[in-house]
């Protein structure tokens, strides 16, 4: 897999993929394109917490496994926080009511004011991707605000 979602530019530390900011401070989310494609619609998804191998969940249409479960399996803990896919009756209705537009893009950018832990990890139109509908699962990060 190849990282395509980052927060403050990074992708996490390489252990435990977590960013660490400070209440207060600005977090950017951007994601790129899929390799195979030079844009790429795509909706981020928020999990309340840190995700671990108990959260994960298989996803349908042969997406393969998630590091927490979706709106597409009717999780209460998931948020959407950017859908540029549509199919909003499956895949959420955006915390960010505009419409972004295909990776690459910057998605947010925003300062943050209370302590948190989350987990955003994105479904990604890629042509190469191994499931018939051509959409991966990309990276997940893990975003503690102390």
């Amino acid at each position: 897999m190849v990282d395509v979602l980052f927060l403050n530019r990074s992708a996490g530390d390489p252990r435990t993929g977590t960013v660490s900011m400070p209440v207060g401070g600005t977090l950017s989310v951007d994601i790129l394109n899929a390799p195979a494609l030079e844009r790429s619609p795509f909706v981020i998804f928020v999990y309340l917490g840190e995700a671990s191998p108990a959260t994960e969940a298989a996803q349908p249409y042969d997406l393969e496994m998630a590091c927490f479960p979706t709106s597409l399996n009717s999780s209460a803990q998931t948020l959407t926080l950017a859908n540029g896919m549509g199919h909003e009756n499956q895949l959420g209705t955006a915390l960010i009511r505009r419409r972004p537009s295909p990776a690459p893009t910057r998605v947010l950018e925003k300062a943050i004011g209370r302590s948190a832990v989350v987990t955003l990890q994105s479904f990604v139109r890629d042509d190469a991707a191994v499931s018939p509908v051509r959409v991966a699962i990309t990276n997940a990060v893990v975003l503690r605000l102390d």
